[in-house]
């Protein structure tokens, strides 16, 4: 039985930079799944993580690009009354840790931007938990808590690069073998990152 652990509090501890990157490497992980459940706007989602990514590693963001990117995603997710069931669940936690993990770098809000890390890494957790009655779910979820907390492990550190370098070692969930067998996603490694 997986037991959930609450890691917003080690992560809202981080220093706003480190918080983000975690934030990013969690909502990344998660991105095929939002590129499999969203009929459009994976170059809008890829877009915001690489937003985040840069700002997490010492640039800073134009605000209204920001902006821009959070309104493009958020009017991507699911509406209210939308019945492709998993699906939308999927992608709205997806997309939702996506959008946190850009929100945290609004760090003129320090208590929202902290809030928003955590909720980023909670959410990408909540995609993947989400499979966990398919035949496999419960080890997915397993492995992205265990990622997690890698991540969380290295950005105690006090090192965006090094969570950078871990997010990178880390890319093929298992859950990427079922995305491109069941739902005909393509694994694309020429794609880089976000």
């Amino acid at each position: 039985m997986l037991l959930e652990v609450d890691l917003g509090p080690r992560i809202k501890a981080l220093p706003p930079r480190i918080r983000v990157a975690v934030a990013a490497a969690c909502a990344e992980r998660v991105l095929p799944l939002f590129e499999v459940m969203s009929e459009r706007g994976v170059a809008t989602a890829r877009a915001a993580l690489r937003l985040a990514w840069s700002w997490a590693e010492g640039q800073e963001i134009d605000p209204r690009a920001r902006r821009s990117a959070l309104s493009t995603i958020e009017e991507l997710l699911p509406k209210e009354h939308d019945d492709r069931g998993l699906a939308v669940r999927t992608l709205e936690r997806a997309g939702s840790a996506i959008v946190k993990a850009l929100e945290a770098t609004a760090i003129e809000e320090a208590d929202y931007s902290a809030q928003a890390a955590a909720l980023s890494v909670k959410m990408a957790q909540a995609a993947v938990h989400g499979f966990e009655l398919a035949e496999d779910g419960k080890m997915w979820a397993m492995e992205e808590q265990s990622f997690q907390e890698r991540m969380l492990a290295l950005a105690e550190s006090g090192d965006v690069a090094r969570v950078r370098a871990g997010t990178k070692e880390e890319k093929s969930p298992s859950f990427l073998d079922w995305l491109e067998e069941e739902w005909g996603w393509d694994r694309d490694d020429d794609e880089g990152d976000p």
